[in-house]
């Protein structure tokens, strides 16, 4: 009977772990955005898009910490004329979404229309 909750209570501190791991990196969010740009653009290959989706954010957060290195410790002038700038990443504009309307509509609503 013991081995039953201690299965238990190990499965319930593996979820809270889970839990504080999609929290601390706010991975709910991230996957929410990915979702609302993949309906917005509604790309014939979603799988493509969500790659190069996730692969502009990972883009943007190297960059990120990059600059954030960068200003925490500041280098000699020298070392920046011989090392090349980082290649821009290329950004897709974003497409506005359409308009939404709360209205129901009936079936012969849409037929009329």
């Amino acid at each position: 009977m013991e081995s039953g909750s201690t299965a238990a209570s190990e499965e319930a501190r593996s979820l809270r772990e889970c839990e504080l791991y999609v929290q601390k990196h706010n991975i709910q969010a991230l996957l929410k955005d990915s979702i609302v740009q993949l309906c917005t653009a509604r790309p014939e290959r979603p799988m493509a898009f969500l790659r190069e989706y996730f692969e502009r954010l990972e883009k943007e957060e190297a960059k990120q910490i990059q600059n954030l290195q960068k200003a925490g410790t500041r280098t000699d002038s020298r070392e920046d004329e011989i090392s090349p700038p980082p290649p821009n990443p290329v950004v897709k504009g974003r497409r506005r979404r359409g308009a939404i309307s709360a209205e129901v509509y009936t079936e012969e609503d849409a037929a009329s229309y």
